[in-house]
């Protein structure tokens, strides 16, 4: 005998079985957010410059909390509230998470296309979608306060699921754009980690939000009762946001590795060759280390004077194989309109 997914048990044992998994999102996301509260402290502070790709950002993960906050209320209120307008706050700030999480992959995009003027155009529209299906989609459920059990779901509309089929369409679309243009150009070598890492990333954030709202989008389609239609309702909007999030986190600590391990080595590119130079003359600078005239270290003008040389055979280089010019301008471009990013 099949299982009455209508019987009112059933409905009773699958709501608690809903408020399971929303505690163990809540809790996952909460960690998440105390592990990487530091990005908030240092906007804050002022070390961490704020620029554009901050606004989603922010916006998913207190959209995020706001869910939260809303949902605990309509689902754990002792008092009569106002259901329908807690339903649509909890539907609201679950949809704009995961549009900020989906704005915040449009962004990796349009620095990977260098800032195009049609791609920017066709990702707005995209965006701009999405956040219209999810503001319309308050509409779909209904809520009545009952005495001695809160508020129950009385009606779901089917169309529903349309909300998780179309994010999984526009992340799919702009995970293609992204691997699109990263395999297309591949010439540019020496920034062959950072490809590496954006489309890396992109998959895995990809992969986890496809999942997450498949899963919801069929359990939405099935109509098994109102519990199980909402069972992942949660999840899809915590997770999406936690992976958007993680991505734009690992970009920024990639270009700060990359400044580092640049820093590094020049200086250690200048201290073999003030080595070598002193070692080729036997000696070292002079006995003040100063030049009379300006005051400024022997060891820095050497060291400035190895770096001019070094860009004149660059310059030369150029000259000789203009076809290299291009890759570098590709690289450049492509490394600065990623970097503004974070």
């Amino acid at each position: 005998m099949g299982v009455d997914w209508q019987s009112p048990t059933e409905v009773q044992k699958d709501f608690q079985v809903f408020l399971a998994f929303g505690y163990c999102h809540m809790g996952m996301w909460f960690w998440e957010y105390l592990m990487t509260i530091n990005i908030e402290y240092e906007l804050l502070k002022g070390t961490r410059p704020f620029r554009l790709p901050m606004i989603p950002y922010l916006l998913a993960r207190y959209f995020v909390c706001g869910s939260y906050i809303f949902g605990n209320i309509l689902y754990h209120s002792e008092r009569a509230v106002n259901c329908n307008a807690h339903l649509i706050m909890l539907q609201l700030c679950s949809g704009y998470a995961t549009c900020a999480a989906s704005a915040l992959l449009m962004m990796r995009t349009s620095a990977i296309w260098h800032q195009d003027t049609y791609i920017n155009i066709f990702l707005i529209v995209l965006n701009l979608g999405q956040i219209v299906t999810w503001s319309h989609s308050t509409m779909c459920a209904q809520t009545i306060w009952v005495d001695g059990e809160g508020c129950i779901v009385t009606k779901v509309e089917r169309w529903f699921s349309a909300n998780y089929v179309l994010t999984m369409m526009v992340d799919g679309i702009v995970l293609t754009l992204s691997a699109g243009r990263l395999l297309w150009t591949r010439r540019g070598m020496g920034i062959g980690g950072l490809n590496s890492l954006l489309i890396t990333d992109g998959m895995i954030y990809f992969i986890v939000t496809f999942l997450i709202n498949l899963l919801q989008a069929v359990f939405a389609l099935l109509e098994l009762n109102t519990p199980m239609m909402f069972i992942m309702a949660w999840g899809a909007a915590t997770i999406s946001a936690m992976a958007a999030c993680r991505a734009l986190r690992h970009l920024a600590d990639f270009f700060r590795k990359e400044e580092s391990a640049k820093g590094s080595a020049r200086g250690y590119v200048f201290s073999q060759n003030w080595s070598n130079r002193k070692g080729a003359h036997g000696r070292g600078p002079s006995a003040g280390g100063l030049r009379s005239d300006v005051g400024v270290p022997m060891e820095d003008l050497e060291q400035a004077e190895y770096a001019r040389q070094i860009d004149s055979a660059s310059a030369q280089t150029m000259v000789v194989f203009p076809e290299l010019q291009y890759g570098l301008a590709e690289q450049r471009e492509q490394c600065n309109t990623t970097r503004s990013m974070v």
